[in-house]
């Protein structure tokens, strides 16, 4: 999964490094509820790469 991210800009090259991304992008993404419990989180950088993430 690593390789996808580093693709955009955004390479992690270990757990804690991923958790860092991660947590970096759920602090910035736009959050909107699906349904449930479930949110998106939308990240979009300025080239136009997006990362979605549900919690």
């Amino acid at each position: 999964m690593s390789i996808h991210f580093a693709a955009i800009g955004l390479g992690v090259t270990d757990q804690d490094s991923f958790r860092a991304l991660v947590s970096g992008l759920l602090e910035r993404a736009d959050a909107q509820p699906v349904g449930g419990d479930v949110r998106q989180h939308v990240w979009t950088g300025t080239g136009g790469a997006r990362v979605v993430i549900e919690t």
